[in-house]
């Protein structure tokens, strides 16, 4: 904005987007910007599924969950039905533990973390089971507990639970525990958000509440915003928030779990696990194409592309600057000025003697300068590196009455010259077919 650079067409002359006179059509939206500039203000849910699936011989085990992670303040992410509750064994009151349960009706099995059983000592044997998520089966093992009774927070409900499967690799997403204060920043949960306790670091995520206890699933009341926003469900184990709960629809968050896990040889993602066994043809051999004839690029080529990369920018006055491309490990280019001092004596002396010659030159060099092409040199020390380009002019066969001033990069003092210690850099130009075509 200090700079005047215009948002609407992002040309070099100075001026505002309100002031620019250019047709801009944006590629996506068809708005008046670039293409470049197009800002997509659409919620997406980015929403991931993993699907856990377990068996033994004919049992069936199965259950999905979702995370996103945010960073702003604990409110931006997506919260789930987790709730925290207080786990004892029927035989046992008195020995209870703190846990949040996930209460996900996308299981047909109630599952539990490892911690959970080595905390009362659930030392049974193991038994079998295949679990299945989306990038295929896995035969794996766990201890099973039964007897356990899971009682609300506020101790206003207690169900008993089914048979528990341990599983090894429990999902423990802190960040979709919905508490407290993401009822406070909505209006129509304001009133509703001392009933939501608040997030207990110590305490983890241990139990997942499938639809065997289906008691648990019961919606006792609900409470809803306008389309996209979060929602509240009133379910016996306590109130829970569910859905994108982000104060602004252009959070983007910092890790998102998705069911991709393959990505095919042709790019294309798949939840199946490509055979390993497939042959893939890297290269054909004996077989013409287009790009035969082009050469690739070499390592100067490609230094040269990267310091282009890193330094090409454009400047206070709005003008685009590259840097000079100097190899790597050169020698120093010497004082050139008596050399470039006699050759300029001689165009002098061609100038004065041919005043027509001279005001062409002049214009020329007019329009350089005001145009912003060139600038006169400040002043360096005496120590500094320095190298004087010598200029001549060259006439077009076809426009006599203009002349173009050339720097002659090539000329040599003791041996050197500008453009052996510079990088060529790769070849862009168009080849005689493809101007033709």
């Amino acid at each position: 904005m200090k700079q005047g650079l215009c948002f609407k067409c992002c040309g070099a002359k100075k001026h505002r987007a309100k002031d620019c006179t250019y047709h801009v059509k944006c590629i996506v939206c068809s708005g008046p910007h670039p293409g470049a500039l197009h800002e997509d203000t659409r919620h997406q849910e980015k929403i991931g599924k993993s699907t856990h699936e377990g068996e033994e011989r004919t049992e069936r085990v199965s259950s999905s969950c979702t995370q996103i992670c945010g960073t702003t303040h604990g409110t931006s992410r997506s919260c789930a039905k987790i709730v925290p509750a207080r786990i004892y064994h029927e035989d046992s009151k008195h020995h209870s533990r703190t846990v949040y349960a996930i209460i996900d009706d996308q299981s047909n099995h109630s599952l539990a973390s490892s911690a959970f059983f080595d905390a009362f000592d659930q030392n049974t044997p193991t038994h079998q089971y295949t679990l299945v998520s989306c990038s295929g089966s896995v035969t794996t093992s766990g201890r099973r507990a039964s007897g356990f009774k899971i009682e609300s927070w506020d101790g206003s409900c207690s169900l008993a639970l089914p048979t528990l499967i341990e599983c090894t690799e429990f999902p423990n997403y802190r960040e979709e525990i919905p508490d407290r204060c993401v009822a406070e920043n909505f209006t129509y949960l304001t009133d509703i958000k001392d009933l939501i306790p608040e997030l207990m670091e110590d305490v983890q995520i241990e139990i997942l509440i499938g639809r065997d206890l289906i008691d648990a699933h019961i919606v006792q009341d609900q409470r809803k915003g306008t389309s996209g926003m979060p929602y509240a469900q009133k379910l016996p184990l306590g109130l829970v928030v569910i859905g994108m709960v982000c104060l602004s629809a252009l959070h983007i968050p910092d890790k998102i779990t998705v069911n991709k896990t393959h990505i095919l040889g042709n790019g294309r993602p798949s939840i199946l696990q490509p055979c390993e066994n497939k042959l893939h043809v890297k290269d054909n051999i004996f077989v013409k194409t287009e790009h035969d004839e082009m050469f690739a690029p070499s390592i100067e080529d490609k230094v040269s592309l990267d310091l282009m990369d890193e330094n090409f920018c454009r400047n206070s006055d709005g003008y685009w600057e590259a840097p000079l491309p100097f190899r790597p490990q050169r020698q120093p280019l010497p004082n050139n000025r008596i050399q470039a001092v006699n050759r300029a004596l001689s165009p002098d002396r061609s100038l004065r003697r041919n005043p027509i010659k001279e005001e062409q030159v002049s214009i020329f060099m007019d329009k350089i300068f005001h145009k912003g092409h060139a600038e006169e040199a400040p002043p360096i020390p005496d120590t500094k590196e320095r190298w004087y380009l010598p200029m001549f002019g060259v006439y077009h066969p076809q426009k006599k009455d203009s002349i173009r001033m050339v720097i002659d990069s090539s000329a040599k003092f003791n041996d050197m010259s500008l453009n052996e210690v510079l990088l060529k850099g790769p070849d862009i130009t168009n080849n005689l077919q493809g101007i033709l075509l």
